[in-house]
Order: structure tokens, then C-alpha cells, then sequence
């Protein structure tokens, strides 16, 4: 009898863990949405948040117009330019941030060029502009950092177009020397630099996106050929670029819409979803990312009779199922002060736990946890 009423009693016990674990989960999905605030009180050094990464020992670093932050889930750490030390930040406006294949941080900064982090001596080493050395960046002012396949160093300029960094020589090769004979970028003013999976590179600027495919030469150099894609001219310009799991690209602008791109029709395709057409229609799309569960996340700023007459009762971001096309909408609440933030979001960033970072233009961070359930786990007493 004693076995059989253990088995019994384990029995029970299974059966009430399962009904604890559904009653958690019908909860879990029924929960209000919470976002997570963190600004200068918490010990951000700025609330004007520029871009978010992880690195591989999974602190979140953060790149503001003062300063770059690390959080380490706890505190920020805040790191800033000292004048007398050459080894720290270049320059405190973080406008980009690179975690590189084999672990670096690249921070691109305004007036700085770019500095990559030492997490031994927790110093920088700097790449800036000197007009007598030719293998140096061609600008100070750094809009975008990407990577090749080789662990080289794409970086995106403000006015000045876009070079190449070949780390082994610590050389810069500026975009004419990679470029066809002849070929010139319509506008050097850019907003991105993405190199796919497939060994395209994908610069975005004014007025037009521009795309080409990747060659080596015996020295490693990369060769850039232009490839004409449909509906790459915009009226004004491409602002954001992302891709996808399945290796999708995505591109927002800043008048025009959200593209997706067809690879094999070579043609770039507006996105729009049926019976929703009103969300993707005069929308200043301001960031682009997807997530672990293939969603892609979108924020905005939606306009009325112009650019300058924003719409400040439609949505700030949008979640896109890229699965069913099912779409969810996250609105600022007066009433609600866990409701996403009231500032336009200028970052998205999912880390590798899947939580959601959302950068802003004068409020600092929102984080949503999308996690269905969570545990805590208790340590008995000794």
C-alpha cells in the first residue's frame, strides 16, 4: 500500500504543477503590457538615446549625445571622452554602435570618428580624420557601422560617403578606391551601411538606396559592383535597413514608406497589409528589427498634411507577425505610466534573451519583457 499511495501522491502532485503551470499561462497571456523606464535617475548620462547593442558578455551598451553607457542589468556604467587621456572616448555622441564577429564594440561618433573598446584596460583606441594620411577615415562625423565576412569594417559617414577598414593593416580605403572607374554615389549624405548574407552592401542616402555586390581581390580588398534595383530612387531618402532571419531585407523611409525586397524580381516592394493599409501609410519609419519569435518591429512618427504636422494619436510602434501578418500596436498612455513612452523611438534593439530595447529621442530607454511566463527560483535554507 505504501507504494502505491507514493505513486499516487506523485501522481497528484504532477497533475497540480500542470494546472499551476496553465493557470500561469492563461495569465501570462491576459497580463497588461509593461514597459520598463530607465532615464538620467537611474544613471543613464543622457536621455537621448542614438543606438543600443549586446555584446558577448551580455552587457547592453547604450550610445547617447553624452556619453556611452553599459549596463550590466544592475547600474550603468558611464563612459565619456576625458581630454587630457588619449585612450578614452573620442567624442560623448554616440550616433552608432558595432559588436564585431569577434567580440569588439565599435563605437561612431559625431565629431570622433570611431572607437573600439578594450574590455581588458577598459581604454579606446581611436580612428580619426587626418587629412595628411591617406589610409586614414575619411570623416570624423560616422552614421553607420556594418562588417564583411572577413571581419573587416564597414563605416557610413555623414557627408563624406563610406570606407573600408582592413583591421590586419589598420587601413582605411576610401569608397572611390573600391568603387567602379567613374561611379559616384548621387549623394554622399548617409544614413546606413549593411553588408547581407547573400555579400550585398546596401548604403542608404539621400534621395536613393544604393546596392552592390561584393568581390574580393587577391589582396582581400572588397570590389563593389552596382546592382540597379527597382524602386531604389526615393523622394527623399531610405532611413533604416534590416534583416531578417530568413535574410529578408527591410527598409524604411522617411516619406515613402516601408519596402521589403523582392531578390527575385530585383525589385524593392512596398509593404502593406491588408485591412491595414492606415499603418504603413504617412509614416516616418525611424527604426527597424525583428525579434527571436520572427516578428518585426517598427517605429514612427505618422504625419497628417505634411512631414511637420505629426499625428500624435496613432501608434509609436508596430509589431508585424511575420508569420500571419497579424499586427499589434503600442500607443503612449497619460493614464498608464508602464505604457511605451511618448517620445518618438529612435532605436529598437532585441537582445539575446529576446527582451526589447526601445531607444528614445528625450525619454530614455523602454524595455519590454515580451516573455510569457517567468519563475523565481528559491534557495532553501541550510
Amino acid at each position: 500500500m505504501k507504494k502505491q499511495f507514493n505513486r499516487d501522491m506523485i501522481n497528484i502532485n504532477h497533475i497540480a504543477v500542470l494546472l499551476m503551470l496553465l493557470s500561469s499561462l492563461m495569465f501570462a497571456q491576459n497580463k497588461p503590457i509593461r514597459f520598463d523606464k530607465f532615464t538620467t535617475s537611474d544613471g543613464l548620462s543622457q536621455n537621448r538615446i542614438l543606438d543600443i547593442v549586446q555584446d558577448n558578455h551580455g552587457f547592453i551598451w547604450i550610445g547617447t549625445e553624452d556619453g556611452l553607457n553599459r549596463y550590466d542589468g544592475y547600474e550603468f556604467k558611464v563612459y565619456k571622452k576625458e581630454p587630457s587621456d588619449t585612450n578614452s572616448l573620442a567624442d560623448n555622441v554616440i550616433n552608432t554602435l558595432h559588436i564585431s564577429s569577434n567580440g569588439n564594440l565599435w563605437a561612431g561618433t559625431s565629431f570622433g570618428g570611431v572607437s573600439k573598446f578594450d574590455y581588458d584596460t577598459e581604454t579606446f583606441t581611436n580612428y580619426m580624420s587626418d587629412n595628411f594620411d591617406p589610409k586614414a577615415i575619411i570623416s570624423n562625423t560616422i552614421k553607420d557601422i556594418s562588417e564583411d565576412k572577413n571581419g573587416n569594417i564597414w563605416v557610413a559617414t555623414f557627408r563624406d560617403g563610406f570606407d573600408y577598414l582592413d583591421i590586419s593593416s589598420n587601413t582605411f580605403y576610401h569608397m572611390e578606391n573600391i568603387l567602379p572607374k567613374g561611379f559616384l554615389l548621387t549623394n554622399q549624405s548617409l544614413n546606413f551601411i549593411h553588408q547581407d548574407k547573400q555579400e550585398y552592401l546596401w548604403v542608404g542616402g539621400e534621395g536613393k538606396l544604393n546596392v552592390f555586390k561584393i568581390s574580393y581581390s587577391d589582396s582581400k580588398i572588397p570590389r563593389l559592383q552596382p546592382i540597379k534595383v527597382k524602386n531604389q530612387i526615393f523622394d527623399i531618402a531610405p532611413s533604416c535597413i534590416e534583416e531578417d532571419q530568413n535574410g529578408d531585407i527591410w527598409i524604411g523611409t522617411v516619406s515613402s514608406g516601408l519596402f521589403k525586397y523582392n531578390r527575385l524580381e530585383n525589385v524593392l516592394e512596398p509593404f502593406i497589409i491588408k485591412g491595414s493599409e492606415n499603418d504603413f501609410e504617412n509614416i516616418i519609419v525611424t527604426a527597424l528589427e525583428t525579434d527571436l519569435k520572427n516578428n518585426l518591429w517598427i517605429s514612427g512618427l505618422y504625419y497628417k498634411n505634411g512631414l511637420d504636422d505629426i499625428d500624435l494619436e496613432k501608434p509609436r510602434v508596430l509589431k508585424v507577425n511575420l508569420t500571419n501578418y497579424e499586427i499589434q500596436r503600442f500607443q503612449y498612455d497619460l493614464n498608464n505610466e508602464s505604457s511605451i513612452t511618448n517620445s518618438f523611438i529612435q532605436k529598437i534593439y532585441s537582445d539575446r534573451s529576446g527582451v526589447l530595447w526601445f531607444g528614445s529621442d528625450i525619454s530614455g530607454i523602454s524595455k519590454y519583457d515580451n516573455s510569457v511566463i517567468k519563475f523565481n527560483l528559491f534557495k532553501p535554507k541550510k
